[in-house]
């Protein structure tokens, strides 16, 4: 019988672990009903807590949930999220802005209840800032037991913040990067329509192995970030949709979403198998339908009569001719080394997909990530097998030790890229460890190109060295991006870096650009040369006094 306005209970014993302590006072996780001309009868109730858990930092902004032990309840009629106060502490309330972002709000009867605080400082920091949450009013679970606290702070990351002026630079780098690679992607184009596949096959690697530096898990400065969003257009998901082949996959495959993880989650990439390999589905369907097209054409000009030979004239002859040799031709390289050549140039993504898939689906059973992982384990193999016909014991015979190490470029660089990607995908969880290892695979590959200079001449050298250089240096100072590093290097030396590693991407875009365009300007010079030299001998020569006569020949 409560006999003090001090007294909050009374059991009618001194003894406390009962719900009412010595004092009288209600105890930790406990309801006490008082009587009157009755003592108190307490009953044990886990009561519900309220807590801040840091869930991710992305761009500027840094996102915090606001969470419940228990489901829990309101009484009052007014909507709870007015009653939430949050502030950072000992800083001015102009350099920031908090916005409360409702998940789900509670109502009359028990429910799961989460907020999400979305914090923008627009400052730079020394110390990482704290942010607390007092709330104003309660709230109950099931049995009408309070909150055990009303106040909750968490210590949040340092700020990435760069000042306008700056994201408008790192912006217009951006858009500038973007201008390069379809530059550099058309001239890629039209040189392997000229009959030039090495130009296409090296520009397809600068700009694949530049956009998978993005996904090395250290935290990169903001204007970093943006940059890396260019290599978000190295893709033919465009031209996927155009052809609807994405609407016939998802029919196919049944597209499903399979979360990834650390800074491949931060970028939304989905590590379901089958739903990645539609670019390589399409390419591939292409590929045999233009083999097969070739048949065709070849058949349907083997089948021409002579009569109508005699109607198209010489041009007409020749351009037939032309037509078929490129379609004879391409069977040939398609029989010979068709699939080796596909995997070697799809050697990144199909190499990403797989890693992410094993790596990601651990712990899933069903029957779609059994097929994924079949699948992953089908497309490791023939990469292995294509890397065991890459070598051969009796070569060593044939050549000299020097000139073996040169013949094996293809061999080492799809070696690398297996290695880098398995890195890359594997160590996400370690940036100290993934960081070293990308670098010493990156150095390794650097000292093999500058020891043996397995590439045809000077330009294509210059054009090696400055890709592999410039990726070994990235993966060698992203050191300073480290966590343990940061709190030395501060945010404002890593914009800094930021920007040297902007300037030595882009430049490598910009010099492999001009390469490509002297390249090409030289095989173009070239073939026009042939063609004066061909014109030159034909009119050097007595016109044949039956011009047919060739034609009629062919036809034989």
């Amino acid at each position: 019988m409560i006999s003090l306005d001090e007294e909050e209970c009374d059991d009618n014993n001194n003894e406390d672990g009962d719900g009412c302590s010595r004092f009288c006072k209600i105890e930790t996780d406990y309801q006490c009903k008082n009587y009157e001309f009755s003592f108190s009868q307490c009953t044990y109730s886990k009561q519900p807590r309220f807590y801040l858990q840091f869930k991710e930092e992305r761009d500027q902004k840094q996102y915090v949930s606001l969470l419940f032990t228990q489901q829990v309840k309101n009484k009052i009629q007014d909507q709870y999220s007015k009653y939430i106060q949050m502030n950072i502490i000992d800083m001015d309330i102009n350099i920031y802005k908090l916005n409360l972002i409702i998940i789900q709000e509670p109502v009359d009867y028990p429910t799961i209840v989460e907020y999400l605080i979305e914090i923008q400082i627009n400052s730079t920091l020394n110390d990482r800032p704290y942010l607390e949450v007092t709330l104003d009013e309660q709230l109950y679970n099931s049995e009408d037991a309070t909150l055990f606290n009303l106040y909750d702070k968490i210590q949040l990351k340092q700020p990435k913040y760069i000042d306008d002026q700056k994201q408008e630079a790192a912006a217009t780098l951006n858009q500038a990067n973007k201008y390069l690679m379809n530059s550099i992607g058309g001239i890629g184009i039209f040189a392997f329509f000229l009959g030039n596949s090495f130009i296409f096959s090296s520009i397809l690697e600068v700009l694949q192995q530049q956009s998978y530096l993005r996904f090395i898990n250290v935290q990169f400065p903001f204007n970093l970030f943006i940059y890396f969003e260019s290599s978000n257009i190295i893709t033919i998901q465009p031209i996927l949709k155009f052809f609807k082949v994405d609407s016939i996959a998802t029919l196919t495959f049944d597209s499903t979403y399979i979360e990834s993880y650390e800074k491949l989650k931060y970028y939304e990439i989905n590590a379901d198998l089958l739903t990645n390999i539609q670019t390589q589905v399409f390419l591939i369907t292409a590929l045999i339908i233009i083999y097969y097209s070739c048949t065709l054409i070849i058949f349907l000009i083997d089948s021409i009569i002579i009569q109508f030979l005699f109607l198209i004239g010489k041009l007409g002859y020749k351009l037939l001719f032309k037509i078929r040799k490129l379609c004879s031709n391409y069977q040939k390289e398609f029989r010979k080394e068709g699939v080796k050549a596909f995997l070697i140039a799809n050697c990144w993504d199909l190499l990403f997909t797989c890693f992410l898939q094993l790596k990601s689906s651990q712990y899933n059973t069903t029957i779609r990530s059994i097929i994924c992982l079949i699948l992953a384990y089908l497309i490791l193999y023939g990469c292995i097998l294509i890397l065991r016909q890459f070598i051969y014991k009796n070569q060593l015979i044939k050549y000299s030790l020097f000139n073996y190490w040169i013949s094996k470029m293809d061999l080492f660089l799809t070696l690398k890229k297996l290695i880098f990607i398995f890195i890359l995908v594997c160590f996400q969880k370690n940036e100290q460890i993934q960081t070293i290892l990308l670098t010493f695979v990156c150095n390794l590959y650097l000292s093999y190109a500058i020891k043996f200079k397995p590439v045809k001449n000077q330009q294509d050298f210059c054009n090696l060295i400055m890709m592999e250089g410039s990726t070994f240096i990235f993966t060698l100072t992203s050191a300073l991006y480290w966590t343990q590093i940061s709190k030395i290097f501060v945010y404002e030396n890593q914009v800094l870096l930021g920007w040297v590693h902007i300037t030595l991407l882009l430049s490598v875009l910009i010099v492999n650009l001009l390469l490509q365009v002297f390249a090409l300007f030289l095989q173009l010079k070239m073939q026009n040369q042939n063609k004066q030299k061909k014109s030159n001998q034909q009119n050097g020569v007595l016109p044949h006094p039956y011009p047919l006569a060739n034609l009629m020949e062919f036809k034989l």
